[in-house]
């Protein structure tokens, strides 16, 4: 028995990279998936390779109206909803001056305003059944600056401090809330941006090579169970080193 097992899980962004990493290893510890996503074909798709007790369905994180309608889904499929993973994101490097406001506001939009819309709908279903846990997917862009990457980095930020700060608020009602922070891994979104390049950002971890999603979905998984019940308001680097020199 897997220790996941009775728990349903919702996981954005979950068709392809690490959103599908960690949707392998949530089934593999039993839990019962919804997964949502944009690109509906490779999700319907994963979600019928996971099994009988995994669904997809469509969702926009910017879109307050189908975060009510998703988390409907997800009890009227599996009777409750007792983790959230907030995954979904965009790849965001771009010179500060190149930064239009309109390009800040997509990057921000999704991977800042989504967390906390997905947990504006979430958090009352969590606090009215006494338990439940919250995910959030940062970066290791959240813990340090790097260049070329304004709003992707403010963005990440605004994750760690809603993190924290809707920890703190909910610590009382049984729901934890927690976030991972990734460094570089191989997924399809950095390979098709970087292609030969990605080589090259190995020589900047201290394990000497990136990670692979299942390295960080084994994490978000320990934070979703019950290993991790002293765990609030935390973010876990998983960098292979990278930020700590």
């Amino acid at each position: 028995m897997g220790e996941l097992t009775g728990k349903t899980a919702l996981v954005t962004g979950g068709a392809r990279g690490l959103g599908a990493a960690i949707a392998e290893v949530f089934r593999r510890e039993g839990a019962k998936l919804v997964l949502t996503d944009v690109l509906d074909d490779e999700g319907r798709a994963l979600a019928a390779r996971l099994g009988p007790q995994a669904r997809y369905t469509h969702l926009d994180v910017t879109d307050e109206d189908q975060w009510r309608k998703t988390a409907d889904f997800a009890v009227a499929e599996f009777g409750a909803l007792d983790i959230l993973v907030n995954n979904a994101g965009l790849l965001g490097l771009y010179p500060f001056e190149a930064t239009s406001p309109e390009l800040w506001n997509k990057l921000v939009t999704v991977m800042q305003t989504g967390p906390f819309l997905g947990m504006r709908e979430v958090l009352p279903r969590m606090t009215a059944a006494g338990s439940g846990a919250v995910v959030n997917v940062a970066s290791t862009n959240a813990v340090q600056g790097m260049a070329n990457s304004a709003a992707y980095t403010a963005a990440k930020h605004g994750v760690l401090g809603l993190t924290r700060a809707a920890a703190l608020e909910y610590a009382s009602s049984g729901v934890r809330i927690n976030a991972v922070c990734p460094g570089a891994m191989r997924t399809p979104m950095l390979e098709q941006t970087f292609g030969d390049q990605m080589d090259s950002f190995a020589e900047h971890v201290p394990l000497g090579r990136l990670s692979d999603p299942n390295e960080v979905a084994e994490v978000v998984s320990f934070l979703a169970s019950t290993r991790a019940s002293f765990c609030l308001g935390a973010s876990f680097v998983v960098d292979g080193g990278m930020t700590v020199g």
